[in-house]
């Protein structure tokens, strides 16, 4: 068992081992990505992955957070009350970042049998 804090929050983590059953893949699809940076990915055969635009959805929040905390004495009562008001806006935003990695790497996973990905470090080799 691990027990975490992040931003005011407990979490604890239980680690258990169970046996499943192997199901056999269903389809023999290939597919290569393709990262970009206007979309988050675009596969092979065409389809694109949008990104979730996380940190645009909080962008103005945490700008006007952090601008308050600028203006408070630093290590004051109100100081401390506001970074922590930041401390839980950014575990918020990498939660949703993480989540949409999940959900886009279930989808691809689950469709295709072979997934290919693409190498940006050897594009900087001589």
């Amino acid at each position: 068992m691990t027990v975490t804090r992040v931003a005011g929050k407990w979490f604890v983590s239980v680690l258990t081992q169970r046996e499943v059953d192997i199901v056999p893949i269903a389809t023999t699809s290939a597919v290569g990505t393709d990262v970009g940076i206007v979309r988050f990915a675009t596969l092979s055969d065409g389809t694109p992955i949008e990104p979730a635009n996380c940190f645009k959805r909080h962008r103005q929040r945490l700008a006007r957070y952090q601008n308050q905390i600028s203006r408070k004495v630093k290590f004051s009562k109100n100081w401390r009350k506001g970074k922590a008001r930041v401390q839980r806006l950014h575990p918020r935003i990498a939660n949703m970042r993480r989540d949409f990695l999940h959900k886009a790497s279930k989808v691809i996973s689950t469709e295709h049998a072979i997934v290919c990905v693409e190498n940006p470090k050897t594009w900087l080799e001589p």
